[in-house]
C-alpha cells in the first residue's frame, strides 16, 4: 500500500510555508510544498516518531528532494519552526498520529483475521492457511479416523456463552464475520463493543453461530 498523509487547502497559505518559501523558493510556495510533502512521506516509513536528529543536513534535504544546499534547507525549516530542535518535525505527534494509530489497528485486524482462520481450520479439521492439517501420507481413510466431527445437537461446551459475532451480509449474499481486535487487558472486542475472552472464543462462537445459521435455513 502507498504511503499518504493529509494535506489540507490553506497549507499553501500557511506562513511558515510562505516564509520558507520566500528563502528558499522564490516565493513559490507550491514547489516548497511539494519538498515538504516529500519529506512528511518518507518520514511516515523510515522516521515514525518524526526524530530526523540520526540523519544529516545533506540526507534530510535529500529525503524531501531538495537538490540545493542542505545546511541551508534545514536552517529555513527551523527558523520558521518546521523543523524542531534536534532536528525534529514540528507537531508531528498531532499530524501523522491518527494515520500511524490506524496503520497499527490495521496491522492487528490482519494479524487476528489470520489467527482466526488458522483457528477455524483447525478445529474443523481443514488446511490452514500455508499448510495442510494432515500430512500428505496420509490416506483418505486415516484422516477419517483422526477428525473429529463437530457435535450439532448442542453448543461447544469448551467456552462459556458469549455475545454473537457481528456481521455484514455482502451484496453477493456472503456473510463476512467481523474480525476483533486486542485490548489492552488481553481480551477482544469487535467494532460494536461485543467482547471475548480470547480468539479460541470468538473462534468458537462463529462455529455456533453458522451451525444455528444452517439449521434455520433447513
Amino acid at each position: 500500500m502507498s504511503t499518504w498523509i493529509e494535506l489540507h487547502a490553506d497549507v499553501f497559505e500557511h506562513r511558515k510555508i510562505v516564509a520558507v518559501a520566500n528563502a528558499l523558493t522564490h516565493g513559490d510556495r507550491e514547489k516548497l510544498v511539494g519538498h515538504m510533502a516529500r519529506l512528511w512521506t518518507w518520514s511516515l516509513d523510515h522516521a515514525q516518531d518524526g526524530d530526523l536528529s540520526h540523519l544529516s543536513a545533506r540526507d534530510i534535504a535529500r529525503a524531501a528532494g531538495w537538490n540545493g544546499n542542505g545546511q541551508r534547507f534545514v536552517a529555513a525549516l527551523t527558523e520558521a519552526c518546521l523543523l524542531d530542535a534536534g532536528p525534529r518535525i514540528h507537531d508531528w505527534d498531532d499530524y501523522a498520529g491518527m494515520l500511524l494509530e490506524r496503520r497499527r489497528r490495521d496491522r492487528e485486524r490482519k494479524k487476528a483475521e489470520y489467527a482466526a482462520k488458522r483457528l477455524i481450520a483447525r478445529e474443523s479439521g481443514g488446511a490452514s492457511p500455508g499448510g495442510s492439517a494432515h500430512s500428505p501420507t496420509e490416506s483418505a481413510q486415516d484422516v477419517r479416523v483422526h477428525r473429529t466431527e463437530p457435535n450439532r445437537t448442542a453448543p461447544n461446551s469448551r467456552y462459556p456463552r458469549a455475545p454473537l459475532v457481528r456481521t455484514t451480509v455482502r451484496p453477493n449474499g456472503a456473510v463476512r464475520y467481523d474480525v476483533p481486535s486486542k485490548r489492552a487487558d488481553g481480551s477482544i472486542a469487535d467494532s460494536s463493543g461485543r467482547v471475548w475472552t480470547s480468539m479460541e472464543q470468538w473462534a468458537a462462537c462463529v462455529r455456533e453461530q453458522k451451525t444455528r445459521s444452517k439449521t434455520t435455513e433447513r
